[in-house]
């Protein structure tokens, strides 16, 4: 097989560029002294002279991208020349300059395409074939958002795979090329991977305008300091594109889904994790509305839970910041109705909802709403397992299952939004259904559901409490639950049957599903 054969079948496609390209180690392993001396053509130097190529082996490790251009284009014939003249792997990407090439890091001239059999065919040929082996190194330092700039006709260093796909953009699981991804390693902490999410067009609205919008809520969130807030690695506009850094665990439903509690016995560690992180959280929402931002979607599916690799725990942290809203006006209610629409219907707050959206604008309190079913589902995980939420998820009305529900017979357009607006009956009774657990009476699980019933599932969002008190009041339950953790030590009976809110079947569709519908 030659080797144009091998480098055309190790050819991948990079579908943030939708160009083609060649890994390094493929080259390498391909383009060797032995296998480019059989390619050569027979001269007679070589035929009278045995130790022509005594140097070969050290130019095929300087100039293996150099040949590899050449082989694909089937210049064998061309590879003494150009090596004879100096050109080297470091002198790419190389730009013309009159009959001549240059390259483009440097001055130096490489004027031996003149002397090669069709050299103006074969200098086109050479500058538009060196994107498929020539790949840019990217940079990548801790704390920085990286700037990629990248050449017109470049791919990106990184394997892909597809991990969802929406109207406005395509998630991929990247995997950096180590030789082409300087410090990525160490900020990673051991990470393989990392998200990378492209924009693109829809039926709405171009993926320019939604890049752009993202990008900028997402700089102004790279100056918080917070363990609980996923921040992007770096950004390419060429390819509408935000590299972000990759949570092993999945989302906090997939954490939930799988973690039942046979697979992680409810032990008094565990309570006391999930304390830390719902506290944690709050943390991170109340320094993002100090910054005068809301969030404006969060749902388990936007909360990411990143693993060291030595436990089933580890740090959960508030992603996706793609309908933040920028606030300079840090009063609670504003005068003019937003113009950001959240998209997640079950965690919406009732001032989203469309008989009543124009009645009070959204504050930085939607997501205290938000946070507080976040918080209820946490704790149906805590006493139960994730088929207790979705359970709770079906008695609530179809097609959105919110939180909260029009009264009946009400009229909007006269009236405030709390005669239009109650929380849902099926709330009170999860809440009632949970009182009889062993882990529920004199526990901090209690204050955990008082908080949120009396302080952020409020129909009114000035009566609902802000993300700060939330978070110091999570922390006082926290420094409880410190002291004395044997109410968590108690086995639970497995014969007690579960409150019948818990207790029916998911509905068809899940609630997962439903999460990256909407």
């Amino acid at each position: 097989m030659t080797l144009r054969k091998k480098l055309m079948d190790k050819r991948e496609e990079c579908p943030l560029t939708n160009r083609e390209h060649i890994r390094p180690d493929d080259i390498r392993s391909i383009i060797t002294a032995e296998n480019v001396k059989k390619e050569l053509p027979s001269t007679w130097g070589r035929y009278l002279i045995p130790c022509w190529d005594w140097e070969l082996e050290d130019k095929v490790q300087r100039a293996s991208k150099i040949i590899a251009i050449l082989a694909l284009l089937g210049k064998y014939d061309s590879i003494d020349t150009l090596l004879k003249d100096g050109l080297i792997d470091d002198h790419l990407p190389l730009v013309k300059e009159g009959n001549c090439l240059r390259s483009k890091c440097g001055q130096k001239i490489f004027g031996s395409f003149t002397t090669c059999r069709d050299y103006r065919d074969l200098a086109d040929m050479f500058l538009e074939t060196q994107w498929v082996v020539w790949t840019p190194i990217l940079d990548f330092k801790a704390g920085n958002l990286t700037s990629i700039h990248l050449q017109p006709f470049s791919t990106l260093p990184f394997d892909y795979e597809v991990v969802a796909t929406t109207t406005y953009s395509a998630v991929y699981k990247g995997i950096p090329w180590p030789s082409h991804c300087n410090g990525i390693r160490d900020i990673l902490h051991g990470e393989v991977c990392i998200a990378i999410k492209q924009f693109k067009d829809g039926p709405k609205a171009d993926r320019n305008r939604y890049y752009r919008e993202e990008l900028a809520n997402l700089e102004l969130i790279q100056m918080i300091e917070d363990e609980h807030l996923s921040k992007p690695l770096a950004c390419c506009e060429q390819v509408r594109t935000i590299f972000f850094p990759w949570a092993g665990g999945g989302d906090l439903w997939d954490f939930w889904e799988v973690n039942g509690p046979q697979e992680l016995k409810r032990t008094p560690d565990v309570f006391l994790w999930a304390l830390r992180q719902i506290a944690g959280l709050t943390h991170a929402l109340e320094l993002i509305h100090q910054a005068n931002t809301r969030h404006g979607d969060l749902k388990p599916s936007n909360i990411l839970h990143f693993t060291d690799g030595t436990t089933k725990l580890g740090t959960l942290k508030i992603a996706d910041f793609g309908v933040s809203r920028i606030h300079k006006i840090e009063t609670g209610l504003r005068s003019n109705p937003t113009i950001t629409k959240a998209s997640t219907f079950i965690y919406e707050a009732p001032e989203a909802h469309d008989s009543v959206k124009n009645l009070q604008s959204r504050s930085r309190k939607y997501d205290c709403w938000s946070m507080g079913c976040i918080m209820l589902e946490f704790v149906m995980w805590l006493l139960y397992d994730y088929t207790a939420i979705s359970s709770c998820w079906d008695k609530r009305d179809p097609p959105d299952h919110a939180y909260y529900r029009p009264i009946a017979g009400s009229d909007p357009m006269n009236q405030a939004i709390e005669h239009v607006m109650e929380v849902h009956p099926a709330v009170g009774k999860a809440v009632k259904g949970m009182q009889n657990h062993i882990w529920f009476e004199k526990t901090v699980v209690k204050d955990i559901v008082k908080l949120v019933e009396s302080g952020l599932l409020k129909i009114k969002s000035e009566e609902r409490l802000g993300a700060g008190e939330t978070h110091n009041r999570l922390l006082e339950i926290l420094a409880t639950a410190q002291e004395d953790l044997s109410p968590f030590t108690k086995e639970v009976d497995p014969t007690l049957p579960l409150p019948v809110i818990f207790s029916q079947p998911p509905p068809d569709v899940s609630i997962q599903a439903t999460y990256e519908q909407h």
